[in-house]
């Protein structure tokens, strides 16, 4: 059998579970059998995935103000033509309307998260 540890990381490198498995020398109904099985694997699995994506988040911001600079630059070059500003400007207010609404979520999550911990900690005072 091979190590969790080892599934985990084909299933991060490789597109798919069946080129994971083929990597790995195993069938790929083993690995689904272990995503739908065993806890312990999926949790492992959830976490390792997530902190992959947490660092190509953080890689991305990093480049957010050139890729902005870029759509500006592409938007307000009156040598261009009209649709490729139009599609530089359009891009750049959907991109932003996106942003300012899931930052405006996590605000709204992070203020309920505040209130629910707190209304625990009135009924725990409550009950002391």
């Amino acid at each position: 059998m091979v190590a969790d540890e080892k599934v985990i990381s084909a299933l991060l490198q490789y597109p798919d579970v069946k080129r994971a498995a083929q990597a790995l020398g195993i069938t790929p109904q083993s690995i689904y059998n272990r995503l739908r099985r065993d806890d312990s694997f999926r949790a492992n699995y959830a976490a390792a995935r997530g902190t992959v994506l947490e660092q190509a988040c953080f890689t991305l911001q990093g480049f957010i103000a050139d890729a902005v600079e870029v759509m500006h630059t592409i938007a307000v070059d009156a040598e261009n033509a009209p649709q490729v500003r139009l599609n530089a400007a359009d891009a750049m207010m959907r991109h932003m309307y996106r942003l300012t609404e899931i930052v405006d979520f996590e605000t709204r999550i992070q203020a309920l998260e505040r209130a629910q911990v707190e209304g625990i900690n009135e009924q725990r005072n409550e009950v002391l």
